[in-house]
């Protein structure tokens, strides 16, 4: 392996069954390919292995060069995992670096960078068997087989990289590995785009919520806080609950507007109306919407839960509460109330995100993992 990083070639390994058209889908394409923009100038070439078909194609001028990888023959998921193995890591040479962009199938890059004799980086934005014991139980066959595929890779593996410090500690509870090949790097924001508008929204009424709307984002708790609350919460975002969501707001007359999926960068607008963000979630892993809001300067409400207490310090740079509606609606009516809170908070926030989150800070870490893979 060579120890000057232009001469390397990086290779990201998609989560399984994700593609470009999935996070154009979801509208986070721009926003997840921004950090590798950046980062393509230092490297000899970036490629992106995806789970997409030909329609991959479409995406090239907005990844610009960029290399991508994707199933253009449409075989078995399964298949395709093989041949990215065993046939693909040929073409990459020694000086390659195959990484995962999440710990949930980043066997295929290990198996990858070893075919390749190149190095191996495993990187997650969640503990993923934590993640699968919340939702299957500690003891079913799905956890036990999310952990013994994480202690594969994570044993493997020359570096990892999770987005927040207690993600690291659980990891490191869970498995016996050595601290220093765990690193912490936040997911970013392109503060650039995401900053405070010229407009004062201190009259403003209006909440807004951005995420998937599944359960453990809590949004019943959310929507049923609204009872009686002079204000109007826009959920953005889809998901298996919508039609349930739809329904008690119907039922019970809330204020709430269904906005279903908007562009990464139409969210600006959306976020410089608001006078308050909220993320009520169960648990969350390093929310980038959270992050987002906050580098817009507006007050952010979450949870007292891991994945945002990691975030808001209460009363500092934000709000947190429980998850119950009554903790909610009492959050929310006590900061729609207080004016010079809101503004304390908001530019706490924006200067908490300027220091840990901006694209060039994060692009600078990462170079820094990177170059530190290349000199083991």
């Amino acid at each position: 392996m060579t120890d000057d990083l232009s001469q390397v070639n990086l290779v990201l390994f998609f989560t399984g069954g994700v593609s470009l058209h999935t996070w154009d889908r979801l509208g986070m394409l721009d926003r997840e390919v921004a950090l590798y923009r950046e980062l393509r100038p230092h490297l000899k070439s970036i490629t992106f292995v995806t789970y997409g078909k030909t329609g991959e194609l479409n995406y090239q001028d907005r990844i610009g060069d960029i290399k991508v990888i994707f199933n253009r023959w449409r075989l078995p998921q399964r298949v395709y995992m093989l041949l990215l193995q065993n046939t693909y890591s040929r073409r990459w040479g020694r000086n390659v670096i195959c990484k995962s962009n999440q710990f949930n199938g980043a066997f295929v890059a290990l198996g990858a960078a070893k075919r390749a004799k190149g190095k191996f980086i495993a990187r997650g934005g969640y503990h993923y068997s934590v993640n699968i014991e919340r939702e299957f139980g500690a003891n079913s066959k799905e956890a036990v087989g999310a952990r013994r595929e994480e202690a594969r890779v994570f044993n493997a593996a020359n570096q990892m990289v999770v987005t927040t410090p207690s993600i690291r500690n659980s990891i490191l509870e869970q498995h016996p590995l050595d601290p220093e090949r765990v690193s912490v790097i936040p997911n970013f924001v392109d503060t650039d785009v995401f900053q405070p508008g010229p407009s004062d929204n201190f009259s403003s009424k209006r909440i807004v919520f951005i995420g998937r709307l599944e359960a453990p984002k809590n949004l019943i708790s959310l929507v049923r806080s609204m009872k009686d609350v002079d204000a109007e919460l826009l959920l953005i975002g889809t998901g298996g609950k919508d039609i349930e969501l739809r329904q008690i707001v119907n039922d019970e007359s809330l204020p709430v507007r269904f906005l279903g999926k908007v562009p990464n960068n139409d969210l600006l607008k959306i976020l410089r109306s608001a006078a308050l963000f909220v993320m009520p979630s169960h648990y969350e892993g390093h929310p980038k919407a959270l992050l987002e809001a906050m580098a817009c300067g507006l007050l952010v409400i979450g949870s007292d839960v891991p994945g945002i207490c990691d975030i808001i310090q209460h009363n500092i740079n934000g709000y947190l509460c429980g998850i119950n509606p009554n903790e909610i609606r009492s959050a929310i009516e006590t900061l729609l109330s207080n004016k010079e809170l809101r503004t304390e908070l908001g530019a706490n926030a924006k200067k908490y995100i300027d220091e840990n989150c901006s694209l060039e800070r994060v692009k600078d870490m990462e170079l820094q993992v990177l170059n530190q893979v290349i000199q083991e």
